[in-house]
């Protein structure tokens, strides 16, 4: 787990930065509905629907990861497949 510091984030990247810093390992669905995705087009058990959230949220972690590379974290896959997590950068 990492240290939960205040950041000044446009809001979809600080609900994901929330996210992220509160748990391990969050799933892509759990981060799609968490910036406002569909709730219709997520399936935690469906491979197509799995695949549609990660193309969906990988623009806000791209995002995310430019502003917090200055405070040394970074977003990476977590240890479950289609999952991401919140590390210190090395």
């Amino acid at each position: 787990m990492v240290e939960v510091t205040e950041l000044k984030l446009p809001r979809q990247q600080q609900v994901v930065y929330d996210l992220l810093a509160r748990s391990g390992d969050v799933s892509v669905v759990d981060l799609y509905l968490a910036v406002g995705g569909d709730p219709e087009r997520a399936d935690e058990h469906d491979d197509k629907s799995r695949s549609w959230a990660q193309s969906r949220v990988i623009q806000h972690i791209g995002r995310l990861n430019r502003r917090l590379k200055a405070h040394g974290l970074q977003v990476k896959p977590g240890r479950i497949k289609r999952t991401y997590c919140l590390v210190p950068s090395k």
